[in-house]
């Protein structure tokens, strides 16, 4: 039976059984519970969710799992590229209409909220958004027909920062008759399971490693990426000044 979510924008079918769980989050959430609630927490410690076992209790069922431990693909789905492109354009405008068409449900998605995502409040100004750069989504099958868990590579670039942020996020895509979109709501139950599977698969635990790599390393070479790091880990005032770059002096 399906569960007719309606949204001011949108109107979309999905299936029972999503209640429980958010689906719409950042890997690496060291900082935040949303996408939306704090800054770009990507890579740096990025947790792997914690252990939930899903029981195959037919071949059906281990042939599905085998099929998705295998499966993680890169920029495999054009459709799913372009809306995660619209996703981050219209965070940078805080476009709320615009995400009305790529979000569903819109819980928690405000205009306040997404200045405070780019770091407009001067309370955030240490870490102001320049843009978001160098989308790469890669996917794996979701339980049900048409439905795809996708974890999105991006990079943040920072206003008078030299290097860009390494960063990571999981979403949950659905299609109805538009097309493909962000599904927002909660989940429970199988559905859930599998999710937390698939977030333990070797391919996709490399991946997450790797960002969290290439986090290190951007913000080990970068003075300026490291302070904002380290304010937003909390281990660092944001008070204190930024880093200066060192002049070099000409020889004499």
């Amino acid at each position: 039976m399906e569960d007719k979510i309606k949204e001011e924008g949108r109107e979309s079918k999905f299936y029972g059984k999503m209640t429980g769980i958010a689906v719409l989050f950042t890997v690496a959430a060291v900082l935040c519970v949303w996408w939306f609630s704090k800054p770009e927490m990507a890579a740096a410690n990025l947790p792997i969710e914690t252990e939930s076992i899903l029981e195959t209790e037919s071949k059906t069922e281990m042939v599905e799992t085998e099929t998705r431990a295998s499966s993680l693909k890169k920029d495999a789905y054009p459709e799913i590229q372009v809306l995660m492109e619209r996703y981050f354009e219209a965070k940078m405008n805080c476009d709320v209409e615009a995400l009305k068409q790529i979000v569903n449900p819109l819980n928690g998605y405000t205009v306040e909220g997404l200045e405070n995502d780019l770091g407009i409040p001067e309370s955030e100004s240490f870490r102001r958004v320049e843009n978001y750069q160098n989308i790469t989504c890669y996917t794996k099958p979701g339980l049900l027909p048409d439905t795809y868990i996708v974890w999105v590579y991006y990079e943040t670039k920072y206003v008078n920062v030299e290097t860009a942020a390494p960063c990571m996020f999981k979403v949950y895509i659905c299609t109805d008759e538009m097309g493909v979109y962000i599904y927002n709501g909660a989940i429970e139950g199988e559905i859930s399971n599998y999710l937390d599977e698939a977030s333990r698969d070797d391919d996709v635990a490399a991946l997450v490693s790797s960002v969290n790599q290439q986090l290190t390393e951007a913000c080990n070479q970068d003075e300026n990426l490291k302070h904002i790091y380290d304010i937003l880990w909390g281990v660092a005032d944001p008070t204190e000044p930024a880093p200066q770059e060192t002049e070099t002096q000409p020889a004499e």
